[in-house]
């Protein structure tokens, strides 16, 4: 037995169950049934089986191991990358700028003390994301992240007696997203934490299939997508005119593109 697709202009292909025999120096074709009626993966599961494929027992064969939130996480690393943190804390690689980077971006996402920051890893992808070690805890966090060595006591007052320029007046588009709380893009406006909400919607489901772990992203959604589009433009973000009056990016001085 075997499978036939039949083309049919314009529609759906036919498939059809049939048998062939031969009868003296012809091959005689049977019918034995229409499967046309039936989706395409169970059509296809139905084909190996004839051709003595055994098929597996997916539930038995895969196993769901975990499944957290990353989008937010892999956002805050494609900003940092784009800042330049990396460099700002360490010239070299190391295990310390590591640490530091992923307290910095647990902050971002979740804020929260030190201790519960190294408890909250295991909550999302920033200690994979990061390349942190299994089990990094409050005491690898050691002295790092601490907090500002002074605090203004009055900060709106010392800004005004110290900054001569006048405020700022909103733009004509910050006036229009105020009036339609949409976006230029058409997404609806949202504060800190409901972009962090947003973006954590998408997650990194870890599958093992035959005691090996495979990891896969869900697909973002259209508002994921237009933040990591505009997260990895190739503008500049720092240093975006030269430093001094007599430096000429035309001389061969530019900065070397993002990546």
């Amino acid at each position: 037995m075997y499978i036939e697709t039949v083309p049919n202009r314009g529609s759906r292909p036919a498939y059809l169950l049939r048998d062939a025999r031969r009868e003296g120096s012809k091959t005689v074709k049977r019918t034995l049934a229409n499967l046309s009626h039936l989706p395409e993966h169970a059509i296809e599961a139905l084909r190996l089986c004839l051709k003595g494929v055994r098929l597996c027992d997916a539930p038995k064969t895969f196993a769901v191991k975990s499944t957290i939130p990353c989008g937010h996480v892999k956002a805050m690393r494609m900003a940092m990358a784009r800042l330049g943190m990396a460099e700002l804390v360490s010239s070299k690689p190391c295990s310390e700028r590591d640490i530091v980077l992923a307290m910095i971006a647990q902050r971002l996402v979740e804020p929260c003390s030190k201790l519960e920051t190294a408890v909250r890893f295991s909550d999302t992808t920033v200690a994979a994301d990061f390349g942190l070690p299994p089990g990094t805890d409050e005491d690898a966090l050691g002295g790092r992240g601490a907090g500002p060595i002074y605090a203004e006591d009055n900060l709106p007052s010392a800004r005004a007696a110290r900054d001569p320029v006048a405020k700022a007046g909103p733009t004509d588009e910050a006036k229009r997203k105020k009036r339609t709380g949409l976006s230029a893009g058409g997404f609806a406006l949202r504060d800190w934490r409901g972009v962090m909400s947003a973006l954590a919607s998408q997650c990194r489901t870890t599958v093992e299939a035959g005691g090996i772990p495979v990891s896969m992203d869900t697909e973002p959604t259209a508002y994921q997508a237009e933040v990591f589009r505009l997260l990895s433009a190739k503008s500049p973000v720092w240093g975006g005119v030269p430093r001094n009056r007599n430096e000429n990016w035309a001389g061969g001085n530019a900065p070397a593109p993002l990546k």
